[in-house]
């Protein structure tokens, strides 16, 4: 399973996303048993490289969140390595859109909603503490993608209310582009 999952990554991912859904449904599912099987194995290679867009971190998290409610502590802790390695590479914010492509917030929303709060909690903390402008501006898409996809696009703009005028204006941006 490994292995697959290093020739996924090897080809930048363009072989998994030419899969068909029934077959990324069936092998993601299959990962969650060798995953709940082999949880030395399966965190020693998720922590031992860095998440990106063309890693395999992202069918990881797909996986783990969308067919198990098992694995919440580890991807929680993976959003907190994300959010770590940006602050101290703030070149590299664009990563923090890999927690909202990768997660399947609707099964989170459903079934772990205190993983789900635990993790938007989280992210606004990120934002409050955040120096930089772009990490700031890319962790407002990701709670915006967040809640959304949540259904609770609603509470964003109460939230959004709090942040500053600049931080104002850069969701008004997001939210004309959607």
């Amino acid at each position: 399973m490994i292995e697959k999952l290093i020739e996924y990554e090897n080809d930048e991912l363009d072989s998994w996303y030419e899969t068909s859904v029934e077959y990324s449904d069936n092998f993601m599912k299959e990962f969650v048993i060798y995953a709940d099987n082999n949880k030395d194995k399966v965190l020693n290679y998720a922590l031992n490289s860095e998440p990106s867009f063309i890693s395999s971190h992202n069918i990881i998290f797909e996986a783990l969140s969308t067919f198990s409610t098992n694995w919440s502590d580890f991807l929680f802790n993976e959003a907190q390595r994300i959010m770590g390695i940006v602050e101290n590479e703030p070149e590299k914010y664009r990563i923090l859109e890999v927690i909202s492509d990768s997660f399947d917030v609707d099964n989170i929303y459903d079934n772990d909603f205190i993983f789900f709060e635990k993790l938007i909690n989280s992210l606004f903390e990120y934002y409050y503490n955040s120096k930089n402008k772009k990490v700031k501006r890319e962790t407002l898409f990701v709670l915006h993608d967040l809640l959304t996809e949540a259904g609770e696009d609603h509470k964003t703009l109460r939230w959004w209310y709090q942040m500053d005028t600049i931080d104002a204006e850069c969701i008004a941006e997001r939210l004309n582009k959607t």
